[in-house]
């Protein structure tokens, strides 16, 4: 971290190490309580995700997807790992090519973000549940028929995409099918993700089918290791996060999505104390702001714990604890072994231009995304002065209006 004569912060890129950036359109729709439900929570929060996933044709996606990667990149966000389970067309019918995979991948190339696809196999409606109408667009039929299709994407996208895979979670991909997912990703060299512990609904349910946590079916299935991220382990407990820490696998906790979804509080302090590596993402993009999200992982340990400083080192400083979860070991979880050219330029927080050892922690404190004025990406200058260089924001939000006033019909 440097303190440059032009009043920046010069910071490496950040990595979201965990998106769906069609759920960009859930913004502002769910903050309503419908009569018909005392409570509202995630599986109410997830019925009206899997309305939109139903209409969405590929333009809708990759409108979406723009304007979720270009609001990334104006954060500060150099590279976005894209969950990506929407894979057939509306309807449900095959489509020849991965189309939405490729959708995704031109709308980061348009706006000069590096993409990583996690392609994500999702193989049932749940445990012991039924497909929904919705989830027939996510679902291949076997662990092989999705395994194909990730051939034929890595097969198909621009050689700036890289590709990876995921289970979905241990409701939807049941545990032969997370056995051979593993397998090819390990064959192949490629990162693994899955949703793990997210409700304490899917921790139940998993003990009941299989005896064991979802943390421990990842790993009697070869799916950890220090190529696997768990996504969320919000309701990971001690054997989890031991077993974790002893495989080498990382965990991504999305701050943001947690808090708006209810999802409660995760064991950060625990993961910390253990050496396994964290890092972030913004999920359902309630938020995109990357300060939001790092200081968030020391706010809730607050919350949680009762006490102030719990992440940060002894004799060190806040940065110290929370800036390698938003660059070092993102990269890590998406396989970007090369974060050359990738650069950040901050305005100065007016603490920094008094002493400035205490710059960076002012911003994680009490700055924001739109404090992002400067972004590289492998030394290409994408946003500057807040902008973006390489394509044209109205543009792409005029067609994200376009997608939202078509759901906001009935």
């Amino acid at each position: 971290m440097t303190a440059a004569n032009d009043q920046r912060l010069a910071l490496p890129g950040f990595v979201n190490a965990h998106s769906h950036a069609f759920q960009r359109a859930l913004r502002g729709r769910v903050e309503r309580k419908s009569v018909l439900h005392a409570e509202d929570d995630f599986w109410s929060w997830r019925t009206t995700m899997y309305q939109d996933a139903a209409r969405l044709g590929v333009d809708d996606v990759a409108a979406l997807a723009a304007w979720a990667y270009s609001d990334m990149l104006r954060a500060g966000f150099v590279a976005v790992g894209e969950f990506h389970y929407l894979h057939h067309d509306v309807g449900a019918r095959a489509l020849p090519k991965p189309l939405l995979s490729l959708a995704h991948a031109a709308a980061a190339e348009k706006v000069g973000i590096k993409l990583v696809l996690l392609e994500c196999a999702y193989l049932r409606g749940g445990f012991e549940r039924s497909l929904v109408e919705a989830q027939r667009r996510f679902v291949f039929p076997n662990a092989a028929a999705f395994l194909t299709h990730v051939d034929a994407v890595r097969a198909a996208v621009p050689a700036g995409t890289r590709v990876g895979v995921a289970v979905h979670s241990v409701r939807a991909v049941p545990r032969a099918a997370i056995v051979e997912v593993a397998a090819y990703a390990r064959r192949e060299g490629l990162v693994l993700h899955a949703h793990a512990c997210e409700q304490p609904r899917e921790v139940e349910e998993c003990k009941k089918e299989y005896g064991c946590s979802p943390v421990a079916l990842l790993e009697a299935c070869g799916a950890l290791g220090p190529r696997a991220t768990l996504v969320h382990a919000t309701h990971a407990d001690a054997d989890d996060v031991r077993r974790l820490a002893a495989t080498g696998a990382a965990v991504c906790i999305t701050p943001s999505t947690e808090r708006n979804l209810g999802d409660g509080l995760g064991p950060v302090a625990e993961l910390f104390a253990a050496g396994v590596p964290v890092c972030l993402g913004s999920d359902s993009h309630a938020r995109i702001d990357v300060a939001d999200e790092l200081r968030s992982l020391e706010d809730h340990e607050r919350l949680r714990q009762r006490r102030r400083n719990v992440l940060v080192p002894a004799g060190g400083a806040l940065h110290q604890a929370l800036l390698p979860a938003g660059t070092t070991n993102g990269r890590r979880a998406l396989g970007l072994d090369d974060d050359a050219g990738d650069r950040v330029g901050v305005a100065m927080p007016i603490e920094g231009r008094a002493e400035p050892a205490t710059a960076l922690d002012a911003w994680l404190v009490g700055g924001s995304s739109a404090d992002v004025r400067d972004v590289d990406v492998a030394g290409v200058a994408t946003v500057r002065g807040g902008a973006l260089v390489r394509a044209d924001l109205a543009a792409i939000e005029d067609a994200a209006v376009q997608v939202l006033r078509r759901l906001q019909r009935p």
